[in-house]
């Protein structure tokens, strides 16, 4: 996500608030501007700009105060394509201390032999342990991510070698 940032800081300063942004998306592809190709996830940040731009949430702080509020969750996750995960993962980008289950947090779950419930379950069990060994949740979720991702990534290594 970083050297994506950079990137859009550098070339799109103009972007720095969502009044701007959303001028910025009236001349510029979306896709071009994000370097995404996907064009579902293309749209579905189409979506959430104008959702956020509606709301008046200018500022990053903006949207961080809104996703405090009790209905926030309820409100994004109407968007299409828009779930617990995405919730979670915005919420970490604008600092809220949460885990954004995915992938890797299953991964890291089961093997640490959670094995019953779904989203809800896997975020309970990993944010307890986050406090039991007093770190922020998001620093715990991105220490599994590089975990189980440098280790997956190794071990794809490995299992091409003969």
């Amino acid at each position: 996500v970083q050297p994506r940032v950079n990137r859009i800081v550098a070339l799109y300063p103009e972007a720095r608030n969502l009044d701007g942004l959303s001028l910025l998306l009236t001349r510029v592809d979306t896709s071009e501007f994000l370097m995404w190709q996907h064009p579902i996830k293309v749209k579905r940040f189409e979506r959430m700009v104008k959702f956020f731009h509606d709301r008046s949430l200018n500022r990053a702080e903006d949207v961080a105060k809104f996703l405090y509020e009790k209905q926030a969750r309820t409100l994004l996750m109407e968007l299409n394509g828009v779930g617990p995960k995405t919730y979670d993962y915005l919420c970490t980008l604008l600092g809220l201390d949460r885990i954004a289950v995915d992938r890797h947090v299953i991964t890291f779950a089961c093997e640490a032999g959670v094995t019953a419930g779904g989203y809800e379950h896997v975020q309970r069990v990993t944010s307890y342990a986050a406090d039991l060994l007093g770190i922020m949740r998001r620093d715990f979720d991105a220490w599994i991510w590089h975990h189980v991702a440098s280790r997956n990534s190794s071990s794809s290594q490995f299992a091409l070698d003969f």
